[in-house]
């Protein structure tokens, strides 16, 4: 006789017509219960869908699919919580330094370095100062967090990254391109024209820039 999971599921059809098939797992440390919902086309192809997670989970006490990648991860937390400018600019990155990796195979060492290379400006226009990345790496916290809650991951590695150190030094700031200092002066006239243009050849940040201009 087969092994029947420990699990129970059932498959439904929503209000807007779609079927889902529903996945209810065994309850966590923290004592929580988790339900894990896949959408499918046809009743038939969430049964199918169903019976597929259940094999997955009995064989391998997981839901992360082999396939299932970071980009994935970010984009379906994107559409479940909405977007505006900061996650989108943080989604961004995320996807850009680490969306190539299967979400079950990322580990603490792989969050570290990409914090390091976001802070040095390896996936952005410019390095990203401390507040900035403590914002990068909170988001890529809730993401992980979200394939936890859903079942599709046992654990949030990215909650034992660690924030690089960050030079402050004054000295080593990265001076404005042509175009940017450009705009400035463009916008800028009498006295505020000599402040910007030295400003701008010493490492102006764009904040510090606008602020010049009230």
């Amino acid at each position: 006789m087969a092994r029947r999971s420990p699990i129970n599921g059932t498959v439904c059809q929503r209000d807007n017509g779609r079927w889902v098939a529903q996945l209810g797992l065994p309850r966590q440390g923290d004592g929580q219960r988790r339900r894990v919902y896949r959408r499918a086309r046809t009743r038939a192809e969430a049964v199918q869908i169903l019976r597929e997670m259940r094999q997955e989970f009995d064989s391998t006490g997981t839901l992360a699919s082999a396939s299932r990648t970071i980009r994935d991860a970010t984009t379906i937390f994107e559409e479940s919580k909405g977007s505006d400018d900061q996650k989108a600019w943080a989604a961004a990155i995320v996807i850009d330094g680490l969306g190539a990796l299967r979400l079950n195979n990322l580990s603490v060492g792989q969050c570290d370095r990409f914090l390091r290379d976001a802070a040095a400006g390896k996936y952005g226009y410019r390095p990203i100062g401390l507040a900035h990345l403590r914002k990068l790496r909170q988001f890529l916290v809730a993401v992980l967090r979200n394939e936890v809650r859903i079942g599709n991951l046992g654990r949030n590695v990215a909650e034992l990254s660690q924030l690089p150190a960050i030079d402050t030094n004054e000295s080593q700031r990265r001076a404005l391109t042509r175009a940017e200092l450009g705009a400035l002066l463009d916008a800028a006239h009498g006295s505020r024209l000599v402040i910007i243009d030295l400003m701008g050849r010493n490492g102006l940040r764009p904040t510090e820039a606008r602020g010049l201009l009230y």
